[in-house]
């Protein structure tokens, strides 16, 4: 064997105390290496993606880490002149903690492993001890360490309920074997006061337990000590990519945590057993420009810096067109000059032999505006488990009606979206946009049907 591109990994289950070190020297859990641990290797890390810490000889080192994550010591870098063996031990004895040591012609590390979570802050203590010729003592260090566990988690199996650490979590797959979080556009307006003309995308506070049903719930659960030290921090915070699209609030949907503006958000360590409840609403549909995913994440910082990163995904529930072939609910029509006796005639009709209401669009909104199909087009969203949410799609039109979803139609579990553009035809107006019933094509079922719309320019 030449050495050259071949390395021994070594693991070692470290058991006994320091104080039976002696006892330990015979067994293969001592690293016998050839020649002095290699130094001088330069900037470049040997740990990989690992999380690396330091250690330092005749010292001790403090350090947090989350469970099932390891962490990474370079050894090679504090190795003292004349070392030919490194010896790594649990110095409470038992199995808390996996070292694997791994050398390297060019460089000696540890992989530090537990899954086993601390009780009390620095609860875990690995002792290295560098040997020289006839095993004698040159240094040690000691790293002791707190493990503890985060978790970032939504409801990934669409059952209504959050699931505990899916593996699935930061993914997303359409279909009914599918999985990932699915949230609502909150394009209604569930407060009930009538000076409010806003959408609840539109505000940054809930407006009440109505509201509430409208947000997608996310935990943060935790377990450990009850306190973890001063210079590490919790954060919450978005992708770049989501963060113009989506609010977080606390579980009362009181405090405001994230919004386009306020990126990150430092929360509290929970402690053992630890959870905190946070809300989330997307603030828009999916479209040309926002693919509909959100991605929030849960960061351990260090002195401001990161070291652990927890990710889950939601999905926007998109707005759904629904087929003119479909029962009808609701009629609705416009009040214009002349057409009082036509709107009595169809209110009669509607109400009496079809078993529905009319809804009429008065004249000092309207301004004579008869045109209501190339002003609106009707929808919903759903979220599995909760109330679907009707919305009006309102087209690029600008007349009398161009206000009437907003001031009139827009209410609880009843929202309203309207994409403006400058350069809209009548091509662009919703009389020429449709939408199929379930319909089969090139070998596919669309069972929510297909839209078919004119040659415009809309977006």
């Amino acid at each position: 064997m030449n050495g050259r591109g071949v390395f021994l990994v070594f693991t070692i289950l470290i058991a006994g105390s320091f104080a039976q070190f002696d006892r330990f020297r015979d067994f293969k859990n001592n690293v016998e290496l050839r020649g002095r641990l290699p130094r001088g290797r330069g900037h470049a890390s040997p740990c990989g993606q690992t999380r690396q810490v330091p250690v330092n000889l005749n010292s001790v080192s403090q350090e947090v880490m989350v469970a099932g994550r390891d962490l990474c010591v370079d050894l090679s870098r504090i190795s003292p002149p004349g070392s030919k063996k490194v010896e790594a031990f649990d110095m409470n004895g038992g199995v808390n903690v996996i070292v694997t040591l791994e050398h390297t012609p060019i460089y000696t590390i540890a992989h530090i492993h537990s899954r086993n979570i601390s009780r009390n802050a620095f609860d875990k203590k690995v002792m290295f001890q560098f040997m020289g010729e006839k095993g004698l003592l040159l240094s040690e260090a000691e790293l002791h360490i707190t493990v503890i566990w985060l978790s970032l988690d939504v409801d990934v199996d669409r059952d209504g309920v959050v699931d505990f650490d899916s593996p699935f979590k930061k993914s997303w797959k359409y279909g009914p074997d599918g999985h990932g979080a699915i949230v609502f556009a909150n394009m209604d307006k569930d407060s009930l006061d009538p000076a409010k003309r806003f959408r609840d995308s539109d505000d940054d506070f809930v407006s009440n337990s109505n509201d509430i049903l409208d947000l997608s719930e996310i935990l943060v659960q935790t377990d450990g000590p009850s306190k973890i030290p001063e210079d590490y921090r919790l954060t919450l915070f978005m992708d770049d990519d989501s963060t113009p699209y989506a609010r977080v609030f606390d579980g009362t949907g009181v405090k405001k945590l994230l919004n386009p503006v306020d990126k990150v958000a430092f929360i509290d360590y929970p402690g053992s057993f630890g959870v905190h409840e946070y809300l989330i609403e997307a603030l828009s549909y999916p479209h040309r420009y926002f693919n509909g995913f959100l991605r929030l994440n849960l960061g351990l910082e260090k002195n401001g810096h990161l070291i652990f990163q927890d990710t889950v995904q939601f999905k926007v529930a998109p707005f759904l067109m629904t087929s003119n072939l479909l029962p009808p609910d609701i009629v609705f029509t416009s009040e214009g000059n002349g057409n009082a006796l036509f709107i009595d005639q169809l209110e009669d009709f509607v109400v009496n032999q079809i078993g529905i209401s009319v809804r009429s669009c008065p004249r000092n909104i309207c301004k004579d505006d008869r045109w209501i199909q190339d002003q609106l087009e009707f929808g919903y969203a759903e979220v599995p488990h909760r109330t679907p949410m009707s919305v009006v799609l309102d087209s690029p039109r600008v007349n009398g009606l161009s206000t009437y979803a907003d001031k009139a139609i827009l209410g609880p579990d009843v929202g309203f979206v309207d994409y403006q553009y400058s350069g809209a035809t009548e091509l662009d107006y919703f009389g020429n946009l449709e939408v199929t019933p379930a319909v089969y094509a090139n070998g596919t079922l669309y069972a929510l049907g297909r839209i078919y719309y004119g040659n415009g320019n809309y977006p």
